[in-house]
């Protein structure tokens, strides 16, 4: 669904579009006959039927790109591929570590985990922070994994390579996805960015073609149809011509 300022938009636009279509043949047949009365037989007249034909073109152009716009943003931000990959990874991570120091501490003992592990106070919950851990965690497993104590419990083997070599497997993948993630921050900032100007560039257009076609109507002596076109702020700074189609 488009966004409530895009919405708001498009019914601007389709109701200028529909006025300037509706009376541009009567309000060009007056200009006309009005500029070769000043200007004289024989001299080249502007078509202001087809000026304001091309004006309301150029609004329903302006729309057009406006909505397509919107609409790859929505896409964007509707299926981020990237977060679930993170957020699947981070939980296989945080796993790894929680299930690591809960067998270190029982078999050896609390007091063993930092020397261990590497590893104090709680496991981290945030990406960043848990990539960090699992840095160290794995720096340090590979540093004891020839010297790793016997455990408390008779007949039972640490083994920190094997534990090392399954953590590094996860960890590549979670810094694979926070890399993603990032890329697809910055797709979004973009895409953000990219709206940003299509809403500017199309309240731009519309002002003017407002003011045009105002000023059309007032040389023309129609000036009830240039109250017919108003101009409106719907959403924060800037500016959208209104206009309404003649009942």
């Amino acid at each position: 669904m488009p966004s409530k300022g895009v919405t708001d938009r498009q019914r601007v636009a389709k109701a200028l579009v529909a006025t300037a279509r509706t009376h541009a043949q009567r309000v060009g047949e007056r200009l006309q006959t009005q500029f070769a009365e000043v200007i004289g037989d024989g001299a080249s007249l502007l078509d202001v039927t087809e000026l304001q034909l091309r004006l309301a073109g150029g609004v329903e152009n302006r729309r057009a790109s406006l909505v397509a716009v919107d609409e790859a943003r929505r896409g964007e931000l509707a299926d981020p591929p990237a977060r679930r990959r993170r957020d699947e990874a981070v939980a296989a991570v945080r796993e790894q570590i929680v299930n690591l120091r809960r067998v270190v501490r029982g078999l050896l003992g609390p007091e063993r985990e930092p020397e261990l592990l590497g590893l104090r106070g709680r496991t981290a919950d945030s990406p960043l922070r848990l990539s960090q851990q699992a840095e160290t965690l794995l720096e340090t497993l590979r540093e004891h994994r020839g010297e790793v104590p016997a455990p408390r419990v008779s007949g039972v083997r640490l083994d920190f390579g094997s534990a090392a070599e399954i953590l590094q497997t996860q960890l590549h993948e979670l810094s694979a996805a926070l890399r993603d993630v990032e890329m697809e921050r910055r797709q979004a900032d973009a895409s953000k960015e990219r709206r940003h100007d299509a809403i500017e560039a199309f309240d731009r257009v519309v002002r003017r073609v407002a003011g045009l076609l105002k000023a059309l109507y007032l040389e023309a002596g129609l000036p009830d149809l240039c109250r017919q076109i108003r101009l409106t702020h719907p959403q924060r700074r800037v500016a959208s011509a209104a206009a309404r189609k003649e009942g």
